[in-house]
């Protein structure tokens, strides 16, 4: 089996569920009407790009080095939309370049889940301050998420963290059951302050029969 060959059957599984994914996003725009073909373009520019990374698999090793920079870069990015974005219903999240709007949040995920993965492990191996240091990282970014407002990336960037904790600890599955009990408490008490749009969403998301 050639090198070809090999990647196409490592990656299979990969290929097939971010295809069911586009697939069923596209056919969600086009039930509301919307043109699809922009969205397919990015699509399957965003398919090339992985397949080209995944088949060289640059090391990242050398760019370690900058994780501090990384991290202080991406805190930077993410607080440019509350003084140069243009408010639009109310929030600020999108930074008008051109003839795109660009949402910072969404492109500084992977930088910001490689800087902390990088910093955690310049901490000792299974000590505490090593499993809480991506939560404590992640604090500044879900802040100024909330201050925009996007409460739904303060979510995503809130479980990427969350993940990487779990798979930092010593005893993954039993750390993630109970952290997995404190959230649920948790956002049983913050669902109280959530705003009435926030609260229709929820209720919308796990009862889909209520907004047809």
């Amino acid at each position: 089996m050639d090198k070809s060959e090999s990647f196409f059957h490592r990656h299979f599984f990969l290929a097939v569920l971010l295809a069911v994914l586009a697939g069923l996003s596209l056919l969600s725009l086009n039930y509301l009407g919307v043109a699809i073909w922009r969205q397919a373009a990015y699509w399957i520019l965003c398919f090339i790009l992985l397949a080209v990374f995944l088949y060289f698999r640059p090391s990242l090793s050398g760019w370690r080095r900058f994780d501090y920079f990384i991290y202080l870069l991406n805190i930077i990015l993410l607080a440019l939309p509350l003084f140069l974005a243009p408010p639009i219903r109310g929030a600020r999240r999108w930074i008008l370049i051109g003839g795109l709007s660009l949402q910072m949040s969404e492109f500084i995920k992977p930088f910001f889940a490689f800087a902390l993965v990088s910093l955690a492990e310049r901490l000792p191996n299974g000590s505490k301050k090593r499993i809480w240091f991506p939560l404590i990282l992640s604090l500044p970014v879900i802040f100024l998420l909330l201050k925009e407002p996007d409460l739904g990336s303060a979510g995503l960037f809130l479980i990427m963290a969350v993940i990487i904790m779990i798979f930092g600890h010593r005893r993954p599955l039993k750390f993630a059951f109970w952290l997995f009990i404190t959230a649920g408490l948790g956002f049983l008490i913050a669902s109280r302050f959530l705003s009435p749009y926030q609260n229709q969403r929820l209720e919308v998301f796990l009862h889909p029969g209520r907004d047809p």
